[in-house]
């Protein structure tokens, strides 16, 4: 003989329990205690498309870690990537075989990662990104002598989401047409350095444009060091 067991008994379990919910729940809320709403206001790093040198400057003051702000408006020699981030700490350049090559990078080690290509920091133009895919970046798109300033945040500073590489992130803010109307640049020096920008811009009505052309030579201190370089940019907003 065999001896089920009754499920009545499991039946009248689960209605109790649903049945006493409700009367929980209305005990709950005449228990509850209104507490003073709080207003909270605050203000967004409303960051411009644009920002000056002194916006800028007052951004990175707000990060609590290694930052650098490198004017290149009335800059000196600007040859190279190397004449615009030189001796400023905490970033290392050094040149590849003398001539206008454009140098290794090295921002707190980041520099291990830059043969056969270049790793390990985030370049922004604009705050966009020039880096490829998978995090590696060709220097020579970089024209510092169309660039109104550099900023940098070292390492675990950076303040692009995207920029989770090891040495941080440096971006290059461009001249633009409401900054200067033309510019024309010539340079010369030893082993054969000859230079040259001619660059034109202009307001109209609330938008403005810019277009720069250069070229660099170099003979290089070295044999079979020599090399040039051409480059036009254009931008409008």
């Amino acid at each position: 003989m065999c001896l089920r067991p009754s499920p009545l008994p499991l039946v009248l379990a689960i209605a109790a329990a649903l049945l006493a919910g409700p009367a929980v729940a209305d005990d709950a809320v005449a228990d509850a205690i209104d507490l003073d709403r709080i207003l909270v206001l605050g203000r967004g790093d409303d960051t411009p498309v644009a920002p000056t040198v002194a916006q800028e400057r007052l951004r990175l003051e707000r990060v609590p870690g290694g930052t650098n702000l490198v004017d290149l408006r009335n800059a000196g020699r600007q040859a190279t990537l190397r004449d615009a981030l030189d001796l400023q700490p905490g970033v290392v350049l050094q040149d590849f075989f003398g001539g206008i090559d454009q140098p290794r990078l090295n921002i707190r080690g980041s520099g291990i990662q830059s043969n056969p290509v270049n790793r390990g920091v985030q370049l922004l133009q604009d705050g966009l990104p020039l880096n490829d895919a998978d995090g590696a970046f060709v220097i020579g798109l970089l024209e510092q002598r169309n660039a109104a300033f550099v900023s940098v945040r070292r390492g675990a500073n950076a303040l692009t989401p995207a920029a989770t590489s090891l040495g941080g992130e440096l971006d290059f803010r461009s001249l633009t047409g409401a900054d200067e109307r033309g510019r024309l640049r010539l340079e010369g020096g030893s082993d054969g350095r000859r230079g040259g920008q001619l660059s034109l811009g202009d307001v109209v009505g609330r938008a403005d444009w810019r277009v720069s052309a250069s070229r660099d030579e170099s003979d290089g201190y070295r044999h079979h060091a020599d090399g040039e370089r051409n480059a036009v940019q254009f931008n409008t907003g």
